[in-house]
């Protein structure tokens, strides 16, 4: 859930794109970014920080833009659609994991 939706505040489509981001992370790592918690306070908790990723999985530096602007915890400086699609990452994701 996004932390706008756990914290019980107004959202908008920006929230979408957490779950896109949250998604392609489960996708390209195999594990959730906020694997570790365990219920609503720790996942509040785990949304304070940096995303960590495995240290045995190799991802692009384009993916890894991608999932960060997408997991921005402020919705405000996450990406519109528009700007998503438009991300080097969507431009040749053939190349990139």
């Amino acid at each position: 859930m996004a932390p706008e939706i756990l914290n019980r505040e107004s959202y908008s489509f920006k929230s979408d794109v957490w779950s896109v981001g949250t998604i392609l992370y489960e996708m390209v790592t195999g594990t959730s970014p906020f694997k570790d918690a365990k219920n609503r306070e720790e996942l509040k908790r785990s949304h304070s920080g940096a995303i960590k990723y495995p240290s045995g999985v190799h991802l692009s530096r384009e993916c890894k833009m991608f999932i960060d602007l997408c997991l921005s915890l402020d919705p405000s400086t996450r990406p519109t659609w528009a700007e998503l699609l438009k991300h080097s990452y969507l431009k040749d994701a053939t190349r990139h994991t």
